[in-house]
C-alpha cells in the first residue's frame, strides 16, 4: 500500500509541474494538492460552468430550494454529483474555519 501512495504523489507531483490550473487552486485556502487535482481531473475546463453557484449546484453542495409565491425555503444540500469532490471541499472549509476559531481565540477578532 505505501508503494502505491508513493507512486500516486510522484504522478501527483508531475501534473502539477504541466498544469497551471492546479498551482493556482492550491493557492485558495483549504484546498489542497489533492482537492486541486481532483477538481482538475474531474471538471477539466472550468469554463464549462457560468458562475461558482453552478458548479456548486453540480457538485451538490447547495440546498435544495422549495418556494411559493414570497415563501422560500431551503431545505439540506442535494448530495447529487462528485461524493469524493464534495468531501474534499468540505473538509478544507471545516479546516479554514477551525484556523480562523484558533487565531480569533488570540486575537481580538470583530
Amino acid at each position: 500500500m505505501r508503494h502505491s501512495n508513493e507512486a500516486h504523489r510522484v504522478v501527483v507531483e508531475s501534473g502539477r509541474e504541466h498544469n497551471p490550473d492546479i498551482v493556482t487552486l492550491q493557492s485558495i485556502p483549504g484546498i489542497g494538492l489533492m482537492t486541486s487535482t481532483g477538481l482538475v481531473a474531474v471538471i477539466g475546463n472550468p469554463n464549462t460552468f457560468r458562475n461558482g453557484r453552478q458548479m456548486a449546484n453540480w457538485l451538490g453542495i447547495t440546498p435544495r430550494e422549495r418556494s411559493s409565491g414570497n415563501t422560500r425555503h431551503l431545505g439540506r444540500i442535494t448530495h447529487q454529483g462528485n461524493v469524493y469532490l464534495r468531501t474534499l471541499l468540505i473538509h478544507g472549509a471545516r479546516s479554514v474555519l477551525a484556523v480562523a476559531q484558533r487565531v480569533c481565540r488570540y486575537t481580538r477578532c470583530a
